[in-house]
């Protein structure tokens, strides 16, 4: 899990909560402190650990002129087990959050659960562009 902050303003001790279908399988989350808050439609509370729960706004690069602006982030490895989870079915997004709330306010999801099979179509034009630009460094060389 990957929180990214977009905004102008640090934020500390900050706090998420994320909805799962399964959240009964969560196990361990590693950098952030974490628990399941039972009989709440499986929600999974987490939080930076002490000294580490500081997440930084977005910066420039190095050079603004032509680096991006850089977002600040926390990251953490979240375990779950699919023992007792008869059924389960990744692919068709059964561990994808249904609700997100960061600070206490709810975050959007996108309506599409990204997929290996959404990519297909992305590597068939990189690969029909990548030709296209050999076929014109040829034409501009000669």
């Amino acid at each position: 899990m990957t929180i990214f902050n977009w905004g102008d303003s640090d934020f500390s001790d900050w706090s998420a909560a994320v909805q799962l279908k399964n959240a009964a399988s969560f196990q361990k989350a590693y950098s952030f402190n974490s628990t399941v808050w039972t009989g709440h439609n499986g929600t999974i509370l987490l939080q930076g650990l002490p000294s580490f729960n500081y997440l930084l706004a977005e910066k420039d690069g190095k050079n603004p002129k032509k680096d991006f602006r850089v977002p600040g982030s926390q990251q953490s490895v979240i375990m779950f087990t699919k023992q007792g989870i008869p059924g389960l079915n990744v692919v068709k997004g059964d561990m994808f959050p249904t609700r997100v709330w960061f600070n206490g306010e709810e975050c959007s999801l996108p309506d599409i659960i990204p997929s290996k099979a959404s990519t297909t179509g992305i590597r068939k034009f990189m690969a029909a562009a990548n030709s296209f630009l050999v076929f014109t460094l040829l034409v501009f060389l000669q």
